[in-house]
């Protein structure tokens, strides 16, 4: 199930205008820790529109035993196609507080995936929630300006 993040969401450390913006500009790959990847470490941005795919942001306390660096490489190493990128890190800078009170922060484990489209991450995400026993998931797609979703495996 995926519905589109709304600004009512408590933020802290948050002075911008518009909350949503500041949560965009917020998750981002570059500048922040990279754990693992297929691409070396390039995302590639010049995908044509449908195929830029994006950000999926796990909440920091979600399930640590099920959810880890190593776990989710393996995860994409063994299911995603070659034409897929993703690079495993911390890309949230800040924190927030989202639905079902989950934190979003500097310690939350990210994937920047690249080469899909919007329903294609989305499915991915959902995935990733049943296979790691995750709720809810962040997604901030590249397709669309300031576009962060909330996504589970339900």
């Amino acid at each position: 199930m995926k519905r589109d993040l709304k600004p009512g969401i408590d933020f802290h450390r948050c002075n911008a205008y518009s909350a949503i913006a500041y949560m965009c500009a917020a998750i981002d790959v570059k500048g922040r820790p990279v754990f693992a990847t297929n691409s070396e470490g390039r995302s590639d941005l010049n995908a044509p529109n449908d195929k830029k795919g994006g950000i999926i942001v796990f909440a920091q306390e979600e399930n640590v035993a099920q959810l880890s660096k190593d776990k989710l490489k393996e995860w994409f190493q063994q299911t995603s196609p070659s034409a897929l990128n993703w690079i495993i890190g911390n890309f949230c800078n800040g924190r927030c507080t989202g639905i079902k009170g989950k934190v979003y922060s500097d310690d939350s484990l990210s994937v920047e995936i690249t080469g899909v489209s919007d329903e294609e991450l989305i499915s991915i995400g959902e995935e990733l929630c049943r296979t790691f026993k995750q709720e809810p998931v962040l997604i901030k797609v590249y397709s669309e300006r300031n576009r962060i979703l909330v996504v589970s495996g339900e």
